[in-house]
């Protein structure tokens, strides 16, 4: 039997991988993929409420922006995921999902910029991270321009993200202290979701065949990260 497909990317690039399954061996794999994806979004949610507790009984900024970070990390995987079209969003939702990668930088160069504050020998690396912050916010407004233009933001941001996450691993490398373990927790987390993201950016542009591990690269590479971070947080300590 004949079967089409059709794909409607919307000026944006990316790549479907297609195959042909018996649908009883698909339906094994799928639910089994599930339980898989529900634990990583089980984790990820227990450590944005866990934050948000710690912030409550802290009212410690560090802890306000990871969760922020993190709660923006989700969504957005959870976006990739085409789960949040499970809960009917209104439609204006669809406009301002582009937004959340965007977010999900800031956050993430505010955490690190709050959690190294104390290392006044980092302090010119961390003003470095402002700019980035603002081209981040900038970019998501191409979005709203049609192809060619939105590549600005549809690769740019995919690129901000693996810039943002090699500044950060270089000050953490700058504060790493063999004895000291939150640095080699801090440069351990990054380099794993630096992994993750790249492996998955690869796979987007089609240089790297799709599988289960490469496809799921950056949910793995984050709650890595996040499973690292939280090692650190009772009591929070940060790089001095």
């Amino acid at each position: 039997s004949d079967v089409y497909k059709r794909q409607n990317n919307g000026g944006h690039s990316f790549f479907v991988p297609i195959r042909l399954t018996e649908e009883n061996s698909f339906r094994r794999l799928d639910n089994r993929i599930e339980i898989i994806y529900w634990l990583i979004y089980g984790v990820l949610i227990f450590i944005i409420l866990f934050n948000v507790y710690l912030y409550w009984i802290t009212n410690d900024k560090v802890n306000l922006y990871y969760f922020l970070y993190v709660f923006f990390a989700t969504i957005t995987l959870f976006a990739y995921d085409g789960y949040m079209y499970f809960f009917n969003p209104p439609v204006f939702f669809e406009k301002i999902k582009w937004i959340m990668p965007s977010l999900y930088i800031v956050f993430l160069l505010s955490f690190t910029q709050s959690f190294t504050s104390y290392n006044k020998k980092l302090k010119r690396f961390r003003k470095l991270l402002n700019p980035v912050k603002v081209i981040a916010v900038v970019a998501v407004v191409f979005y709203s321009f049609r192809y060619p233009f939105s590549l600005v933001a549809d690769i740019g941001i995919s690129l901000l993200i693996l810039a943002s996450l090699i500044m950060i691993i270089i000050i953490s490398a700058l504060a790493y202290k063999k004895e000291y373990s939150p640095s080699v927790f801090l440069l351990f987390a990054y380099l794993a979701i630096f992994l993750g993201f790249l492996i998955l950016m690869l796979k987007e542009q089609n240089l790297l065949s799709s599988n289960f591990l490469v496809e799921n690269s950056s949910k793995f590479g984050q709650t890595i990260e996040s499973v690292s971070y939280t090692h650190l947080t009772l009591p929070t300590k940060r790089i001095v």
